[in-house]
């Protein structure tokens, strides 16, 4: 058993998250190395003057974030990068009684059943067996990849055929690009606020990701430009369009400038971009201002259906040899039923019908969420799949994202979209899409809107 004990001097977050934010950097920094174990909760508590409370909600919010595990009489171990665990505010299936705004997922309906239906018809029918015995190009078969270039150019981003990798989602794209910009120990640069999946990857690659000034309108040029100049940045990673947690849309000028910088620094961009579809006149992708150095990531899980799970990167030209042997060497090469069902969704029109589909089904939502949280601050634009929602000053995100869970809805706290030891914004992330019907989210609305109303109930007092 480790003796480790943390120094808590100068700690601004309650104790049990700087605690938990001090574990986590002791791990990073491989001061605590995988497998090691944690002082007991009395021993721990005893070494820093505080409460036993204290540091059992510091582990539990560790194992939370997939730092540590404990096993039942033997104690609580560090876990490896490579171990991360899902977090617990994503429930791992669907509880019967719960309303889950919880993950950003996009609506579903019988248009998707319909389009289903005709697609699998369509394939079985098909005497094309290249979609179910292909096992190469490892890219991604031709056809698919020019289905991809059409699309693409619809998104403002102009690319060859030869520059489109096929890959299973965002989440995969993001891997392979990062993975291919930036060795372990080197520094991306990002959102103050960014997807929860982003944060996880820059571990599991042993990346080190660094917060950037923003505002309401993203990413700040100044702190960039100050980033780039002060050390050796290696990426921008950035969701310039409805980003993921706060549903900001970086304006058609800031593009302009971030790209100018990186360009100057010759820093990479890695645009994440799975909302941008959504909006019915969206800016262009932050990748055309600088192609040369942008690796841009888009999938049609937020706006087709979350099992196709097909995504295409483009990336410079010189660099997708090293990108296609990443993705040799993650999945040989991405699911080819999948990206041939995307292909003909393309192709036949279907795709338009279920984006079109998507933003009047979040109209509607839209209008559900304004009548239900009016007089209430929340950020969310036309079509989007999420909103940004502040809560008082009163309550402790982390006791009303509670409250809320022992009321079976379940949303996303600021903390895990964090980057870095800032301060934690008072808000929460609400899923427009998650639930089976307007009617159950306007449930879990209502749910909200009334403790938004009352006073924080009260909880274990910390030390």
């Amino acid at each position: 058993m480790t003796s480790w004990i943390p120094d808590l001097s100068g700690a601004s977050a309650p104790l049990y998250l700087a605690i938990a934010n001090a574990l986590g950097e002791a791990i990073e920094t491989r001061e605590l190395p995988q497998g090691v174990k944690l002082p007991t909760h009395r021993q721990l508590a005893l070494s820093l003057g505080v409460s036993v409370q204290t540091v059992s909600a510091a582990y539990r919010e560790a194992e939370r974030r997939g730092l540590v595990v404990g096993e039942t009489g033997r104690g609580t171990f560090v876990r490896g990068n490579g171990q991360i665990l899902e977090s617990q505010f994503i429930m791992p299936r669907r509880h019967e009684h719960l309303i889950d705004l919880s993950i950003n997922r996009p609506a579903s309906g019988f248009v998707h059943a319909e389009a289903v239906h005709a697609v699998f018809g369509a394939l079985a029918e098909s005497m094309d067996l290249a979609s179910m015995t292909a096992c190469r190009p490892v890219q991604g078969l031709d056809q698919h990849r020019v289905a991809a270039v059409e699309w693409l150019t619809r998104r403002s981003v102009q690319a060859a055929v030869d520059q489109v990798v096929i890959c299973n989602g965002a989440a995969h794209g993001l891997l392979l690009a990062l993975a291919t910009v930036a060795d372990p120990g080197d520094t991306v640069v990002t959102d103050e606020l960014t997807d929860h999946g982003a944060i996880l990857l820059a571990s599991t690659l042993h990346l080190r990701l660094k917060p950037l000034p923003c505002d309401e309108q993203g990413i700040l040029p100044d702190g960039f430009a100050a980033a780039c100049a002060a050390g050796d940045v290696r990426a921008l990673f950035t969701i310039p369009t409805l980003n993921n947690p706060t549903c900001t849309v970086m304006p058609l000028e800031r593009r302009r400038a971030l790209a100018a910088i990186a360009r100057r620094h010759g820093v990479a961009i890695v645009e994440d971009d799975p909302y941008s579809m959504l909006l019915e006149n969206p800016p262009p992708a932050l990748s055309s201002f600088a192609p040369e150095l942008s690796y841009y990531v888009t999938t049609f899980t937020k706006s087709l259906m979350p099992g196709v799970r097909t995504g295409y990167l483009v990336g410079p030209p010189a660099q997708v040899p090293r990108i296609v042997s990443r993705l040799r060497a993650t999945s040989w090469m991405a699911t080819p039923l999948v990206a041939e069902i995307a292909s003909q969704w393309l192709s036949d029109g279907t795709a338009d019908r279920l984006i079109q589909w998507q933003r009047d089904e979040m109209t509607a939502r839209q209008k559900i969420l304004q009548r239900a949280l009016r007089g209430f601050r929340y950020r969310c634009q036309r079509h989007a799949l999420h909103a940004w929602l502040t809560i008082s000053e009163q309550w402790r995100v982390e006791a009303f994202v509670a409250s809320l869970r022992q009321r079976n809805v379940a949303v996303t706290p600021a903390e895990v979209f964090m980057v870095g030891r800032g301060n934690e914004p008072h808000a929460v992330r609400l899923s427009l899409g998650a639930t089976r019907s307007r009617a159950q989210f306007e449930q879990g609305l209502t749910v909200i809107a009334e403790l938004l109303r009352r006073d924080p109930e009260p909880l274990l007092a910390e030390a």
